[in-house]
């Protein structure tokens, strides 16, 4: 945005616009379901789980912050995060009956929209979207709720810290570009 000061800005508000999971997907019920490789419906505790997961790994990093404070009331040096997780795919299959073993390089995929701000105003100063895929793209490993928690908090601690890199180094920047 040309002109845009954030220098006045100290503390950061974060609101959660939603997580969208992509309808429809396989139950994962069938072989046939399990050969396709997804993507699966995502049962409401994975739902929970993802949402508390993400909210912890987003504080945690967002709180590392040098130059803005975590709030929860707007006010004239605030600025509102406001994101949402959207398309939220799943292509990590129900949990099998015995003892057989899941290995996937991607467990899923998710879109970030992100807008920064005025907390009083509710002007837009920045909107930012970007899509990731949830898994190690370089090596094939044993899907489980622990190893699949751990690239789920990889990917938001990923997007977090970007963006608190760069309100940290731009928050004194005054952008002056037409």
């Amino acid at each position: 945005m040309p002109g845009l000061d954030l220098s006045g800005y100290t503390k950061i508000m974060l609101q959660g616009a939603g997580i969208e999971y992509r309808p429809g997907g396989e139950s994962g019920r069938t072989s046939f379901s399990r050969l396709r490789g997804g993507p699966y419906e995502v049962t409401d505790e994975q739902k929970a789980r993802f949402r508390q997961v993400v909210g912890e790994t987003l504080l945690d990093e967002l709180g590392k912050s040098t130059r803005f404070t975590l709030v929860n009331e707007p006010g004239p040096d605030v600025l509102l995060i406001r994101g949402a997780l959207l398309d939220v795919v799943s292509y990590v299959p129900p949990e099998p009956i015995g003892r057989s073993e899941i290995y996937l390089a991607e467990i899923g995929a998710v879109t970030l929209v992100l807008e920064i701000r005025d907390s009083i105003t509710d002007a837009i100063l920045v909107r930012a979207i970007d899509r990731d895929s949830i898994g190690d793209d370089v090596m094939i490993k044993k899907s489980n709720r622990v190893t699949n928690t751990s690239e789920v908090k990889r990917v938001i601690r990923k997007w977090a810290s970007t963006l608190r890199e760069r309100l940290d180094s731009f928050s004194g920047f005054r952008n002056t570009a037409g």
